[in-house]
């Protein structure tokens, strides 16, 4: 749905503001220590910072 490298920077912002999954209703992102990361995946992604 959002992409992985998206993905990625979301599970990262999740990490910070909702550790717990409280917030796991609707289109759930899992807070980034719980992400599995796959071979290949773009881990510099959650470091760049979500413009809005």
């Amino acid at each position: 749905m959002y992409g992985p490298e998206r993905y990625e920077r979301l599970a990262a912002v999740k990490k910070t503001y909702d550790p717990t999954n409280m917030f796991r209703i609707n289109h759930n992102v899992v807070p980034a220590s719980s992400v599995v990361r796959l071979p290949g995946a773009l881990s510099a992604a959650a470091q760049q910072p979500i413009s809005g």
